[in-house]
């Protein structure tokens, strides 16, 4: 049976079928930084809410996981130095300095933690079974959330349980289904590749 090697994307695309390297993951860059776009435009702000909810960090769970540690950091980077320049990529089009250092910048910033963090644990393989693909995803969405939830207490000088009530535990059924649908779907991928590839 053949070995696949992680992360996702390299065992997508064979060392024979590349371009160099560094013209391939310019390429994944950009195309991340387009994912990532349309995602964060995938948003409702129910009323009443502080943040709203987005596609952005199943987004980046995809991203991060598939890419691995090193060129997810680079594309989420990217990613958040593109919409701070002023492209209204970040969620309902906003862009710019004050959305990225702003109230919900902080999950912005988790978002560039976390995609370091996934895309670590898929390089060691965690993304290819179920139990550890879900386990990886949770410790991503930590990562979004805790900064997140400190910024918004800061900015809005609230007490950390408000904080943590309406930037987090309002959000735990909708995250939910983010980590239900990252977790199995890569470990969907994998188990579909080493058939294919038997």
């Amino acid at each position: 049976m053949t070995t696949l090697a992680h992360p996702l994307r390299v065992a997508l695309m064979p060392r024979t079928a590349r371009l160099s390297a560094r013209a391939t993951n310019a390429a994944l860059v950009i195309v991340g930084v387009g994912f990532m776009s349309a995602m964060a435009q995938v948003a409702i702000q129910p009323a009443g809410w502080p943040v709203p909810i987005t596609g952005q960090t199943l987004g980046m769970l995809l991203i991060g996981t598939s890419y691995g540690a090193g060129l997810g950091v680079s594309t989420l980077g990217a990613y958040l130095l593109i919409g701070a320049l002023g492209a209204p990529i970040f969620s309902q089009g906003n862009s710019g300095f004050t959305a990225l250092f702003g109230p919900t910048g902080g999950y912005l910033f988790g978002m560039l933690l976390a995609s370091f963090a996934v895309g670590y644990l898929a390089e060691r393989k965690w993304d290819s079974k179920v139990p550890t693909a879900l386990l990886q995803m949770l410790i991503g969405e930590a990562l979004i959330f805790i900064p997140g939830v400190l910024v918004l207490a800061a900015s809005y000088h609230m007490g950390l349980g408000d904080a943590f009530y309406n930037g987090c535990v309002k959000f735990l059924g909708v995250e939910g289904i983010k980590i239900a649908l990252a977790g199995t779907l890569l470990p969907g991928i994998w188990a579909a590749l080493a058939k294919l590839r038997a």
